[in-house]
Formats: structure tokens, C-alpha cells, sequence
């Protein structure tokens, strides 16, 4: 008999908790969603820098009002790491892109195509503002090198700003963390 397992799972009900069944595996796209609105999708394990994140992710869309958010446990949704690995294995997939990315970490998707990635900070000031103001963004795409480059040092500036980095250690700043809470069926 085998010990029952916990996982973490998203509390608020404004994320969306996506299945196998919500992307379309087995065409040759494989890890595009069957979703035509703007959706922030973050992919996540058992780590404690998951469920950091995560329960930032449980912040930020019970804030933020437009995208849609939602979320991928890859412990529980082993097809979905496979169509990853397969897309890893295709550098001349359109995707391949985003097949190297470790968990976690935070795709953007508009007519149920991955158009870019959240690459900044686990903060809620810049994760609130890039929801806000850059991931629905029709000009925001991996494609667009020069917008995406300019709005993420613009982001990332002044987030820099507010918490410099100092190699000294005097001036450590605290990091944010919230507790995660674990998912009791």
C-alpha cells in the first residue's frame, strides 16, 4: 500500500487549474491551449521556488482583472512535460522556444498559441504591472525582439531601483515569501 501524496494546488478560484485535456497534445503544435483569450499560464512542481510563486500567482489573479490565469502542475500532468521534452528535441519547431524553461515558470498565450514568457522576478509590484499593462500586449511576442527588450528593462529598472543589488551583504533587502499551502484532499 503507498503512502498518499500531497500536492499543491492553486486556492484561488480565479486561476484555472489546466489538465492534459486542456492542451492540444497530440496535434503537431502540442503545447498551444484550447483557449482563445489572453491567458498567463504558470508551470510549476513541488519546489519551494514553486510554491512561492504560486501563491503569488493566487495574489496576482485574485487582483488583477482581463487575462486569464491558470496553472500546470508537471508533477501531476506527465503528457504535458513529455510534449515539452518532444518540442526540446525539434529545434526547428516554432515552439522549441520555450521547451528548455525549468519550473517554475510563466508562459503567455493569445489564441491558444505561447507567444512569450514572464522572465522577471518572483515580485508582486512587477508581476501586477506586467499582467497589467504587458502580457496581453498584441506588440508583446518573442518575435518582436525590440519591444520585449525595451518593456522588460523598463520593468526590471525600476524594480532594480527600488532593491539594488549590493555585493557587500549590508543592505540585504527582505525577500517576500509567503507561505505555500499545501493542497489536504
Amino acid at each position: 500500500m503507498s503512502a498518499l501524496q500531497s500536492y499543491t494546488l492553486p486556492t484561488s478560484p480565479n486561476i484555472k487549474k489546466l489538465r492534459e485535456t486542456d492542451f492540444a497534445l497530440e496535434t503537431k503544435d502540442r503545447i498551444c491551449i484550447f483557449n482563445e483569450r489572453c491567458t498567463i499560464i504558470l508551470f510549476y512542481n513541488e519546489s519551494p521556488e514553486s510554491k512561492n510563486f504560486l501563491n503569488l500567482f493566487n495574489i496576482l489573479a485574485d487582483t488583477v482583472n482581463g487575462p486569464v490565469f491558470g496553472t500546470c502542475n508537471v508533477v501531476l500532468e506527465k503528457k504535458v512535460v513529455d510534449a515539452f521534452r518532444e518540442l526540446h528535441l525539434m529545434e526547428d519547431h516554432p515552439f522549441s522556444w520555450i521547451s528548455n524553461k525549468n519550473p517554475p515558470f510563466v508562459v503567455i498565450y493569445r489564441r491558444g498559441y505561447p507567444v512569450n514568457f514572464y522572465d522577471g522576478p518572483a515580485d508582486m509590484e512587477i508581476l501586477t504591472k506586467f499582467a497589467l499593462n504587458v502580457a496581453c500586449n498584441p506588440k508583446y511576442n518573442i518575435h518582436n525582439f525590440e519591444y520585449t527588450k525595451n518593456t522588460k528593462a523598463a520593468m526590471w529598472q525600476e524594480f532594480y531601483d527600488k532593491h539594488p543589488f549590493d555585493l557587500s551583504g549590508e543592505n540585504q533587502q527582505p525577500v517576500y515569501e509567503i507561505p505555500a499551502r499545501p493542497y489536504n484532499p
